[in-house]
């Protein structure tokens, strides 16, 4: 019993989804993308911040203290900030590009729900049809648009660790570099 109450459930759901017929799909297909991609990211971030802490910390801070000059030393944490940053980050430009491309995505799903409404009107003045046609267009708009702001505030959140990681690299490096 609980089978049929579950694949009951999910049959209404894919009906429900495809009231916005194929461009609710190329949004979820995006969105899973964009999730993805921000999962992997942030695991990288933490990943880079461990690998940061329990080696890389050691190694920059022997390295600071064989450069003689401050102004090397000073290149070096530069450069030690940078690639902290590169590791943890190299995918916010696809998300970032993703998250713009959603609402875009929605906003044709909306022209092709009207072409649709008004191709209904003008052959047979089918009130329905155009209703149906609008309901189409709504949705595919509120999908795009939930998607692209979910992505929006995690797209920041990554960023914000990004920061931080690169700030504490950076710190923990100048410090040495004038007390070296």
């Amino acid at each position: 019993m609980r089978m049929e109450a579950f694949w009951g459930e999910v049959l209404s759901i894919l009906e429900f989804v495809n009231r916005g017929g194929i461009i609710v799909w190329i949004i979820i297909g995006f969105s899973f993308l964009m999730w993805l991609l921000l999962v992997r990211s942030r695991l990288e971030v933490r990943s880079a911040r461990k690998i940061w802490i329990a080696k890389m910390s050691q190694e920059a801070k022997q390295t600071m203290a064989e450069l003689k000059t401050i102004r090397l030393r000073k290149a070096f944490v530069r450069a030690a900030a940078s690639a902290a940053r590169r590791t943890a980050d190299e995918n916010i430009g696809w998300i970032r590009t993703i998250v713009t491309i959603l609402p875009l995505i929605g906003l044709l799903g909306t022209v092709s729900g009207m072409i649709e409404s008004f191709q209904s009107l003008a052959s047979t003045a089918d009130e329905q049809g155009m209703t149906q046609g609008i309901s189409t267009a709504l949705f595919t708009t509120l999908a795009g648009l939930v998607a692209a702001l979910s992505g929006v505030f995690a797209v920041y959140r990554l960023e914000r660790s990004v920061d931080a990681l690169e700030y504490r690299v950076r710190t923990e490096l100048e410090v040495d570099a004038v007390h070296s």
